[in-house]
């Protein structure tokens, strides 16, 4: 397998690989269906692109978000390796284009959604491609167990049956066991090979702090521990805040949420990558494929809703392997607020019927009607009309798309572009014979060069200004040479959208199944975040248990550690050995009463210490 080193070193620069990569990469060049469980920062990608690169053929990679597509598809171009992504704001020359590198050469890595994959259209496109791997990325969203249940996953295993030839890997940075056995059966691996690395991260420190002023502590950890940090708020209004109160108080700090336009995200991920900003203010929308590994801090301001989300944030930090400290900040009315946030955002079953009628109502949709369409969604201007809490209304869309009914897109973050895909002799014909269009088109051809031979962004307010026309009569424009083949295009609109996975039904044909069990598995993931807040123990210890990561060693750095200093069996025979008694030994060692007298009975029981006449003391056996 000499050959990966060589791709290893031609297109990453590293000539070593890092741990378990060689031997996911191995099962994979091998055929092995293989499922690679590496943590935040551990080097996922490089799995199945590496192979990717091995082979002749196409690698399909399915992922669930824009952004993450978005990063890794940017990041081999500059590897100078072939690679594309496609999503809704593609027009359809440009999707057919490149389906058509995928069929004729010229793609090597092509990322798509899994509800892109399950597409008739793309399916049966699919068959003419020459695919040699198939890769799942984050394919803990198959499993109805894990936190972040994407239904358009389940449909991936009739995709993978369509190319029985092609290899397979599934790879994830946060799955219980639980989740890895879902994850196996739902995707139909046979025999698979599955590699797991320790959720251990010895460089990094986990810090729950109980406090009373939030604001205080998080100046006096900036003040002690320094370098990049990311600092991770709930809501976009606390994110502000936070941002705010940190700029007043002498900090170099940004803010980071969904609901910024494309624009506005690049740049200010851009200047904090490159130092320009010290702390990034954030909700968890932040963080997903963008690697900066030299993060020193990482600050909880609120509490995930679950430790996997915690886990992958939290690893953010030290990527380098260098040291670095995520902390958990909270207070007793987070918890509070936390267990309120989860029991409002599982709404009553009537609630969320009512809300799908209606929202089909308002568009307009007959039952029946609406399977693979998309319809412009003002998500306030509904909940007015009807009535309803703008909240409830947001988390019933939400579990509605969790039920595969529908997918609710907050935000279009593509750009408006167009090209001109007639000859410039039929344009000129076409100009002839159409006088009223001679001064659109003159103008597309003199402002946007190279408007021939590529898709070009531009501004509806533009052409509105130059023209000196309505918007809707430039839509109208548009359309028509769309129409007669004259250009291609595609507009964006900054209002949400709802896509209406299948036809209409009545509402009390729905089934909320689905619904119930998740708002289960939500509880379930509460009562194990306030575990981890609560818990006498080692910070570490825990979330590596959780994760099915089985140990009892302490990493002697977390909360838990800096207080209760790990004791060692031979520690506690040595002192007894020298005459201390109980009262010395909890001074000496600084651990509480009970968990000392744990160690001493597990050492009766083992035969290393005797019980002496005196109720304080013991002896070591002859």
């Amino acid at each position: 397998m000499q050959e990966i080193y060589q791709i290893l070193k031609e297109y990453y620069g590293y000539s070593a690989f890092r741990p378990n990569q060689e031997e996911i990469i191995t099962s994979v060049i091998r055929g092995k269906d293989t499922l690679a469980l590496l943590p935040t920062g551990g080097g996922k990608s490089i799995c199945f692109q590496v192979p990717g690169l091995y082979f002749d053929g196409i690698c399909i990679v399915i992922s669930p978000l824009i952004s993450l597509m978005e990063d890794q598809v940017r990041a081999l171009k500059e590897k100078k390796i072939k690679a594309e992504f496609i999503h809704s704001g593609m027009t359809k020359l440009e999707i057919a284009s490149i389906l058509d590198k995928c069929e004729f050469g010229g793609i090597k890595f092509l990322y798509l959604s899994p509800e892109r994959v399950n597409s008739r259209d793309f399916r049966s496109r699919s068959q003419q491609f020459k695919i040699d791997l198939i890769a799942i990325d984050e394919s803990h969203c198959i499993s109805q167990w894990g936190y972040d249940f994407r239904p358009s996953y389940l449909n991936i295993k009739e995709f993978l049956d369509l190319h029985p030839k092609s290899r397979k890997i599934a790879v994830t940075a946060t799955a219980k066991p639980k989740i890895v056995e879902d994850i196996i059966d739902k995707l139909g691996f046979r025999d698979p090979q599955i590699f797991k690395s320790s959720f251990e991260r010895k460089n990094l420190a986990y810090h729950t702090v109980k406090v009373q002023n939030k604001d205080g502590i998080l100046l006096q950890s900036l003040k002690k521990y320094s370098g990049s940090t990311i600092v991770y708020c709930y809501t976009r209004k606390e994110v502000k805040r936070v941002c705010k109160f940190l700029q007043l108080n002498g900090y170099s700090a940004d803010f980071y949420h969904g609901g910024l336009n494309t624009i506005s995200r690049k740049q200010k991920q851009n200047t904090w990558i490159m130092d320009q900003t010290r702390i990034m203010v954030a909700t968890n929308a932040f963080g997903m494929g963008i690697d900066k590994p030299d993060v020193r801090l990482v600050i909880h301001y609120d509490i995930p809703e679950n430790i996997e989300n915690y886990f992958q944030e939290a690893g953010r930090g030290g990527r380098d392997l260098e040291e670095s400290l995520a902390v958990l900040l909270f207070e007793d009315s987070d918890i509070t607020a936390l267990q309120e946030r989860i029991e409002k955002k599982y709404l009553d079953e009537k609630l969320i019927r009512k809300i799908y009628d209606h929202a089909s109502n308002h568009l307009q949709i007959a039952i029946g009607e609406g399977d693979e369409k998309d319809y412009e969604f003002d998500l306030l201007k509904f909940s007015k009309k009807y009535e309803l809490d703008v909240f409830d209304t947001y988390n019933a869309l939400e579990f509605l798309e969790n039920c595969g009914y529908l997918l609710f897109e907050e935000k279009d973050s593509s750009q408006s572009k167009i090209r001109i895909i007639a000859s410039r002799e039929v344009v000129y014909q076409f100009q002839i014979s159409n006088p009223n269009y001679d001064a659109f088109l003159r103008y597309l051809a003199r402002s946007y060069p190279g408007i021939f031979d590529q898709h070009i962004p531009f501004q509806l307010a533009d052409f509105s200004k130059h023209l000196k026309t309505s918007h809707k009569r430039i839509t109208e424009q548009l359309d028509f040479l769309f129409k007669n083949e004259i250009i291609d295009y595609s507009l964006k609109s900054d209002a949400p959208k709802i896509y209406y996975l299948q036809n209409r039904l009545k509402s009390d044909q729905l089934n909320l199944s689905n619904y119930r069990f998740l708002k289960k598995i939500a509880f379930e993931n509460l009562d194990s975040i306030l575990d981890f807040l609560k818990n006498e123990n080692c910070r570490s210890t825990f979330l590596r248990n959780y994760f099915g990561d089985s140990t009892d060693e302490n990493c002697g750095k977390c909360s838990y550690c800096k207080k209760h200093p790990k004791l060692s069996e031979s520690k506690i025979l040595q002192w007894i050995g020298e005459g201390i008694d109980l009262h010395e030994l909890i001074i000496q060692s600084g651990m509480p009463e009970a968990l000392i007298l744990e160690k001493i009975d597990f050492l009766i029981k083992e035969g290393k210490l005797k019980r002496s006449a005196t109720q304080f003391n013991f002896i070591l056996p002859l």
